[in-house]
């Protein structure tokens, strides 16, 4: 339910309206300032579906189109198109390509954590991709600085399956994302951390096998894994994303079970009487990391 109200553009981004509720505005009046043709029904007491501009048909063929040029005042709503098409594998209409070009440079008014969050909404639809994809086909990448950090999401050839978590996910595709992104753009610690560590520690993982013993260890202290396995476990699930196009499946599972089999093999070391034999506090690590090292090239 929501009231029937004017909107007046005052200024830039999507805050920049003033709102008038009114006996006087009428429905349609109200519905034409609706973002696209599916949001624009409204339904009466009796269960009549009242459509002036098209909803039901664009639902039922599949098509995102804007309503009027109100469409232009809120730049969010390029954003939130592409995260329609997202959702429902819905193509968007050429005229509404060129409406959203054109209003994507006031994107760059938008409070960054009002990205994340059509971005976070985004990464939970059936076809995340897509968002990326409509939005480099507006060409709002190129025309909004502030989208920078999510150009991953429309580069990307990758398959997204059900299964695959948010934090996978944002993994997997904010491929421009850096360090100094994540405070600006509010990103969660769950996202940033798994992000962080994929992009350093991804490409060891997928290649185990072949990397030296020293540099497989390295990793696995990187991760943490020799205390909690749950920081790499969550950056395998990253490479299994990555490498689901290009790789059998069975080449990611041996490469995870190797990697287990090293760790166990690993935590055979006896940390405690290294540290207590140790000539200075100093060559402790050294000690264990060399301990590890060994353990594993006897598995071979």
């Amino acid at each position: 339910y929501a009231l029937a109200r004017r909107e007046k553009k005052v200024g830039v981004g999507y805050n920049g309206f003033v709102c008038q509720y009114d006996p006087q505005v009428t429905l349609e009046e109200d519905l034409c300032r609706r973002d696209l043709t599916i949001n624009s029904m409204a339904q009466a007491d009796d269960g009549t579906i009242i459509d002036y501009y098209g909803g039901q048909r664009d639902l039922k063929d599949g098509i995102l189109r804007h309503v009027s040029d109100a469409f232009a005042e809120d730049p969010v709503r390029v954003l939130r198109t592409a995260r329609f098409a997202a959702r429902y594998g819905f193509t968007v209409d050429r005229d509404t390509l060129k409406l959203m070009e054109r209003v994507a440079p006031e994107l760059n008014y938008v409070p960054t954590e009002r990205i994340w969050a059509e971005f976070a909404k985004g990464l939970s639809e059936a076809h995340p991709t897509v968002m990326g994809q409509v939005l480099n086909q507006c060409k709002a990448f190129e025309q909004a600085s502030i989208l920078r950090p999510y150009r991953g999401f429309g580069q990307l050839l990758v398959q997204i399956v059900d299964t695959d978590s948010m934090v996978t996910r944002f993994a997997v595709l904010a491929t421009s994302f850096e360090p100094s992104d994540y405070e600006k753009y509010n990103i969660p610690i769950d996202f940033k951390r798994v992000h962080a560590a994929a992009q350093k520690h991804a490409l060891t993982l997928t290649l185990w096998p072949h990397v030296s013993i020293e540099q497989r260890v390295a990793t696995l202290n990187g991760l943490r894994a020799f205390n909690d396995s749950t920081l790499l476990d969550a950056v395998q699930d990253v490479v299994a994303v990555q490498r689901r196009m290009d790789t059998p499946p069975a080449w990611t599972a041996m490469t995870r079970q190797l990697v287990n089999v090293d760790i166990n093999a690993a935590k055979l070391v006896d940390t405690h009487a290294i540290a207590a034999a140790a000539p200075s506090p100093s060559e402790i690590s050294r000690l264990i990391n060399e301990a590890r090292c060994l353990a594993i090239a006897d598995l071979s």
